[in-house]
């Protein structure tokens, strides 16, 4: 009968179990030397080798011949449990059997001595969701239980297990296992299993596997049936991922505000798989590791890119800012978060996080906004020039390429009112449909020179209104009120200075 690899390679002994000495050698001593404590609770992450420990566990102190707190595996005891044929050895899973009848039957049973066995030893896994009424009633027992009989819970969720629990029990905490060791052990079982894999595929699978063996078995499993040796091409395909440099140049089109350019990526790793929250996971993983370059010296001990990677990265880096980033990922982690609750068109939702992704200036969180005045005081700075909105021009609208714009004019130009703009009113009220402009256009001012329309606000305003493409949306709907406009010109009006007073107030 066919056995899944995770099955068929779960280690026999303390010694093979991978990642987790710090557990074995413990539980090694204890079994040796006689001190096997009554409750164990072993926590963790999933696939680290929880339940492979217990069942070790459960051979050693039973085994007839063990060799430095190590079950044999041969004699009749190690075999019978092995086979699940010794009813001494209980494996029980609390997410099935949560309630406190079945926890008053276990509490009947223990009381009988083994019929087989040394001891009676109780699995009982994922325990944290047992029911309160059932965590109550195991309480006594686990406190005082008799001499035969021992109790070893395995959990993910430590949060949830009550401390009147955790206190009776001697606890393990299980670490994810390094990505180093993963590769190794892939490669091992792929050479017995004869499946010919490269070690930059065994790369790939051991970064999928998130610290969990169980996980990589199992993508290994998928690449089984595969003729031919596996390479990085091959194990993409195999499990739906997308190139490095593919999500790369993504996280890249992203940063420069580059829609099209965006969702023509979107679309060429979309053709190739169907999996889009894979797409954003990797877009998330990106995002860490731009973040990382943009704020931590010596960062390539603690991002996996080659040299080359490492210089793209570098260059994307500098055009834009850590809020940026930031708020980019925010929304990226939000989407992930809740994409499997997305009972629309899923690929259109990704699109429309795409653009916003490309446009803060549609958003009035306070990310967006911080990601924006960084952005702002990056370029006044010197330090960059910030990334243009590439959209579409608006239509029927020409506007002229000058040399030199006209200066703008003062407060002392055109006495009186004769340079006030006389469709200023209107103007600013069709102007607060388009978001990107709506506040910073409140508390400017506008003046008509012939053919050219100057728009003066303060020097901050004014540099955000230039990145969010002000002149364009301006001229589209003056030359809607005023045809005769050709161009527009963003200008900084003068501080306003206050009259000193002269003595002569009261007269």
């Amino acid at each position: 009968m066919y056995q899944a690899l995770y099955r068929k390679y779960r280690p026999m002994t303390f010694g093979d179990v991978c990642g987790q000495d710090h557990i074995t050698s413990v539980l090694k001593t204890q079994i040796a030397q006689g001190r096997v404590s009554h409750a164990y609770m072993f926590c963790g992450c999933r696939g680290t080798g929880k339940t492979t420990c217990a069942k070790i566990f459960a051979r050693a102190v039973n085994c007839e011949n063990p060799v430095d707190g190590e079950p044999c595996n041969e004699c009749p005891t190690c075999r019978g449990i092995r086979e699940e044929r010794v009813f001494d050895v209980v494996e029980m899973d609390a997410a099935s059997n949560n309630g406190v009848d079945n926890v008053r039957t276990l509490i009947d049973e223990v009381q009988y001595l083994p019929t087989e066995a040394k001891k009676k030893v109780y699995i009982i896994d994922e325990v944290h969701m047992l029911s309160p009424s059932a965590f109550n009633a195991l309480l006594k027992t686990i406190e005082e239980p008799p001499e035969h009989v021992i109790f070893i819970f395995a959990t993910t969720e430590m949060n949830k297990v009550p401390a009147t629990i955790l206190s009776r029990c001697q606890r393990f905490d299980f670490k994810r296992i390094t990505p180093e060791i993963i590769r190794e052990r892939v490669l091992f079982v792929a050479e017995k299993e004869n499946i010919a894999i490269t070690p930059e595929a065994a790369d790939v699978i051991a970064r999928l596997a998130d610290g969990a063996m169980r996980d990589a078995m199992s993508l290994l499993e998928v690449c089984q049936g595969k003729d031919g040796e596996i390479g990085l091409a091959e194990i993409r395909s195999l499990l739906g991922l997308s190139s490095k440099e593919t999500v790369i140049s993504l996280c890249k089109a992203l940063s420069e505000r580059d829609s099209c350019r965006a969702l023509g990526l979107l679309d060429e790793i979309y053709q190739n798989r169907s999996d889009f929250k894979q797409i954003v996971g990797d877009l998330i993983r990106m995002y860490r590791d731009l973040l990382v370059i943009a704020t931590v010296s010596g960062y390539r001990d603690f991002v996996g890119l080659a040299e080359d990677e490492c210089r793209v990265m570098e260059e994307i880096a500098a055009g834009t800012t850590p809020e940026s980033i930031l708020y980019q990922a925010g929304l990226l982690e939000n989407f992930y978060n809740t994409y499997d609750r997305i009972t629309s068109d899923k690929r259109a939702s990704g699109e429309i996080l795409f653009i916003r992704l490309c446009r803060p200036e549609t958003s009035l969180s306070v990310d967006a906004l911080a990601a924006r005045v960084a952005s702002l005081e990056k370029a006044l700075s010197g330090k960059g020039t910030i990334a243009p909105i590439r959209a579409e021009e608006p239509k029927n609208v020409n506007v002229p390429v000058k040399e030199a714009p006209p200066p703008a004019p003062t407060e002392t130009r055109n006495n009186g009112t004769n340079g006030q703009y006389p469709q200023r009113a209107k103007l600013k009220n069709l102007l607060q449909g388009e978001m990107s402009i709506k506040y910073i256009i409140e508390n400017a001012s506008f003046q008509q020179e012939g053919s050219v329309l100057h728009v003066l606000t303060s020097e901050m305003f004014r540099g955000m209104l230039i990145a969010a493409g002000g002149e364009e949306l301006i001229l589209k709907y003056a030359r809607e009120l005023t045809p005769e406009i050709t161009s527009v010109v963003i200008g900084t009006a003068p501080a306003k200075t206050e009259q000193k007073a002269d003595g002569l107030e009261d007269l």
